[in-house]
């Protein structure tokens, strides 16, 4: 696949990363299928043209384009769980969003190869019928249906990665035109419904929320709330990873710290948040408490 160029700015267009004089990977690849006459799968062309279709913001948002709180994953360059500790985007790696559309590609191609090649064809005998047929008629609705088709592209892919896995995991919904609308604002008993789903506890323990828009401090209540219903104890992937937290109000806190030092905290302490002073009074302790769990 081609790598991503991380600051592309709108309207670039992607072409194969992997000309240069010291990295012909894909030349050679080429050369070498058709000289020895075996079957290609080109997934650098299938993906220089995937990425060309979703364009510059849906492209960055199907590789690692690690924000805050996304992942608590290390790297050799620091802890991912406040963001890339380099403050870039890794445009050789994807997420899972990304990898389902190459898989796609791949079937696809290997059925079209098949006309050619016919010992594929047991492999491709062993598809699904809903693969089948969706390499036939293009639409892979039933194979994907956590796609939302207003998810792809400009600022609505944003958060497709995340939409896809909510919706994979069946928490939220498409409407009827399978679109899953990323700009309307979300309602108190929709981010209960579907955080007792993700958690597997009782809906009815939050029945003193009022029904509305959903705020940031009603938000950070819910999550508090449910977070101590689920867990008797704080999970080892919301710590560090050596047993020694430093809060972020400690001067000596490092977001990115690397090897055992790593942590798991918000950016910056609760006490740097230049706007907490508008925050309910009514919810502002449990908005804390929520914050500092990262």
């Amino acid at each position: 696949m081609t790598r991503v160029k991380g600051d592309a700015k709108e309207g670039y267009v992607y072409t194969d990363t992997f000309t240069t004089e010291d990295r012909q990977f894909t030349k050679v690849m080429r050369g070498t299928a058709k000289d020895n006459n075996v079957p290609l799968v080109d997934l650098n062309e299938d993906s220089v043209n995937y990425l060309n279709e979703l364009g510059v913001q849906g492209t960055t948002a199907v590789v690692m384009s690690i924000e805050a709180g996304e992942t608590p994953a290390k790297s050799n360059s620091g802890s991912y769980a406040n963001g890339h500790p380099q403050l870039k985007i890794d445009g050789t790696h994807m997420k899972e969003a990304l990898t389902k559309q190459y898989a796609r590609f791949i079937v696809t191609d290997l059925a079209k190869l098949e006309k050619d090649y016919s010992y594929l064809k047991p492999l491709t005998d062993a598809y699904t019928s809903d693969v089948k047929d969706a390499i036939v008629t293009g639409n892979w609705d039933k194979v994907y249906p956590e796609v939302a088709k207003d998810c792809l592209t400009g600022d609505n892919a944003y958060y497709r990665n995340q939409i896809e896995k909510m919706l994979q995991l069946g928490v939220m919904s498409k409407d009827s035109d399978g679109n899953f609308n990323p700009q309307n604002i979300m309602t108190v008993k929709e981010y209960i419904s579907a955080l007792t789903k993700i958690y597997k506890i009782d809906e009815s323990a939050f029945k003193n929320y009022v029904d509305g828009n959903l705020t940031r401090e009603v938000m950070a209540a819910i999550n508090l709330d449910a977070y101590n219903m689920k867990f008797k104890s704080k999970p080892k992937y919301m710590t560090d990873y050596n047993g020694n937290n430093i809060t972020p109000d400690d001067p000596n806190y490092d977001p990115n710290l690397v090897g055992t030092e790593a942590q798991y905290y918000p950016l910056v302490g609760y006490n740097a948040i230049k706007d907490r002073m508008s925050i309910s009074l009514k919810f502002a302790d449990k908005v804390k408490d929520a914050y500092n769990l990262g």
